[in-house]
């Protein structure tokens, strides 16, 4: 019985490193589908024609506003540290998630960029548990933020003969995302619910210490602000580089449905983001009377912009920047 139940161990690793690679195929099949279907709509060789000295310089100004809103993402995590615990220090909370958006960007990897910032900030001031918890309030006031522009996009695009369906989609995506974070702050506030969190929390420690390092309050409400910010960014990136190819459309209305390819691109069906971005803007832009290639050729740039602001966290881990908190003097204050 003893060694079957080691056996069983020693399989489980095997069986979930074959799940990961198994997803990570799936991805790779969605990527290539999507791509086949919009070149399909959009000619390649035209693509490229579009690009000029014009939109490499929207490409570097876009970098720098992607790496922008990495230091305000990095910020908006420092905020979301449990009170009580120590606050690394801003240099390593940068790196740490610049890190964690090249794992994300770069790497075809089963280690999210998540696991990466998980192990940045564990240490003995703040375990991974504690940890995970901040990167997770993270990623819901990311969401959010995004949802709130996405909501904005949606009540622009009421206003424009797009067809109701898209403007009703883009809306409900917004509200449901929205609604989604709403219900997990009151699973986790709501007093009548803290009876059954409790018998939650008895499966693992780990995950009581998770739970209480959720900051739900007007802290996180600040938070959004920080997402909102930076989404903003990447919007104005998006028109810099739209305005390269000679689109012209307003900067709210670009910022906003910016928000909404942000929120699609969350959704982790491809790797990066790719193949989604770019189908999102087609969807999106085609019927605002931007061509087929200018759309798909805005989604391409917009990824690649993500890349190449994530590759300095490629640097750090190679150089070790984002030192650990503990080999670190004066990392958390």
């Amino acid at each position: 019985m003893t060694a079957v139940t080691s056996e069983l161990k020693r399989g489980a690793p095997v069986r979930s490193a074959g799940r990961a690679r198994f997803f990570l195929w799936v991805r790779l099949v969605v990527v290539v589908v999507v791509y086949a279907v919009i070149f399909q709509v959009g000619d390649l060789s035209q693509i490229l024609q579009s690009l000029s000295e014009r939109t490499a310089w929207a490409f570097g100004t876009g970098v720098l506003l992607l790496l922008a809103q990495s230091a305000i993402c990095a910020e908006r995590w420092r905020l979301l540290v449990p009170r009580g615990k120590p606050r690394p220090v801003f240099k390593l909370s940068f790196w740490a998630y610049l890190e964690g958006a090249f794992f994300n960007q770069a790497l075809p990897s089963t280690i999210g960029g998540d696991a990466i910032r998980v192990l940045r900030w564990s240490s003995p001031q703040m375990t991974a548990a504690e940890a995970f918890g901040t990167v997770l309030v993270d990623r819901i006031s990311g969401a959010i933020g995004a949802a709130l522009l996405a909501g904005m996009a949606g009540m622009l695009l009421v206003h424009r003969d797009i067809g109701v369906y898209r403007s009703a989609a883009v809306l409900a995506l917004s509200a449901a995302v929205v609604i989604g974070g709403l219900c997990f702050i009151a699973l986790v506030r709501w007093p009548p619910l803290k009876g059954l969190l409790r018998h939650v929390d008895r499966i693992h420690p780990s995950i009581r210490q998770a739970r209480g390092a959720l900051v739900l309050g007007w802290r996180f409400l600040f938070s959004l602000a920080y997402s909102v910010a930076g989404h903003c960014l990447a919007g104005v990136a998006v028109y810099a580089l739209a305005r390269s190819l000679e689109v012209d459309l307003a900067l709210s209305l670009v910022i906003g449905i910016t928000g909404v390819v942000i929120l699609i691109s969350m959704i982790p069906i491809s790797l990066a983001g790719w193949g989604l971005r770019e189908a999102s803007f087609l969807t999106l832009l085609g019927p605002l009377g931007v061509t087929s290639n200018d759309a798909v050729l805005i989604g391409i740039l917009f990824g690649l912009v993500g890349l190449v602001s994530a590759l300095p966290g490629g640097a750090s881990l190679l150089f070790g920047w984002a030192k650990r908190p503990e080999a670190s003097s004066g990392a958390w204050h």
